[in-house]
């Protein structure tokens, strides 16, 4: 009873809106979708939409919506899905970020395109001291096995390259950023991690876990320039696929402080 006329007070505020927007003309009705809602705890569908001052006023058939609202711009959605905006309780914004920022291998199904495409990056940004970036995952290669720093280096040998597995716990170096972290065969492993050795005993490139700390440790900090940009990007990422708002599951105190700004710039 209570959801009733909390719906009944929604319409009739709906349709108070209705009669304020259409003297403004800022009004229209987007039909042919394919739309769904809650309703009651009940997934509900519709076809069309009116829409005024960012406020859903209506919703139904698209037959009915247009024959009911005949003077107000149309918009045809073209079949496509329309949902409630979606909220993500568990998101790392500004890893999100960086990851665009960044060279994207995530989803490569070869070797051999995964170096293409950090070669390609590279070449697109010949300002960048470090190549960066995440999403490699061998499993989905045909070798079915860790690749090496050798494998990096034959597409970027001049600067230094480390990009983190999909999952987060293993890292890809090439000879370059092992020479700046120090890396040798007497490099220990730390608890926590492994540093993948080949039969000499020598370090190919791949850190697991906790020695990733070693390159890590020697990349530069990322500027504010930087973490601006990757902000910007996230937010952007985040639009596209229909989030409207996101917990974010990690943070610090000067992310927190750009978020803040962010906000009162009305960005």
């Amino acid at each position: 009873m209570i959801m009733k006329r909390f719906f009944t007070v929604l319409l009739l505020t709906a349709l108070l809106i209705f009669n304020a927007c259409t003297q403004d003309e800022d009004i229209f009705v987007m039909h042919n979708v394919n739309g769904y809602t809650l309703e009651d705890g009940q997934l509900v569908g519709f076809n069309a939409i009116v829409v005024g001052e960012g406020i859903i006023l209506d919703r139904g058939t698209s037959e009915d919506m247009m024959e009911s609202y005949p003077e107000i711009e149309r918009i045809d959605g073209e079949g496509r899905t329309m949902l409630p905006g979606l909220i993500d309780a568990h998101v790392h914004v500004m890893g999100l970020g960086l990851r665009e920022l960044d060279v994207n291998v995530a989803g490569i199904r070869s070797l051999n395109e995964t170096l293409e495409t950090i070669r390609d990056f590279a070449d697109e940004h010949p300002e960048r001291e470090w190549i960066t970036g995440r999403g490699w995952n061998q499993v989905l290669w045909e070798e079915n096995e860790f690749p090496s720093a050798s494998d990096l280096d034959e597409v970027v040998s001049d600067r230094p390259v480390f990009l983190t597995r999909v999952d987060g716990h293993a890292g890809w170096a090439n000879t370059r950023a092992m020479e700046l972290a120090g890396i040798d065969a007497d490099t220990p492993d730390v608890q926590g991690g492994v540093i993948v050795r080949d039969d000499n005993g020598e370090a190919t490139g791949i850190f697991v876990d906790a020695t990733m700390s070693y390159i890590r440790d020697v990349i530069p900090e990322r500027t504010d320039e930087e973490l601006e940009q990757a902000l910007e990007l996230a937010l952007e990422q985040m639009s596209l696929h229909g989030l409207t708002s996101v917990h974010d599951a990690r943070t610090d105190s000067d992310t927190w402080e750009m978020y803040k700004n962010f906000a009162d710039e009305g960005d």
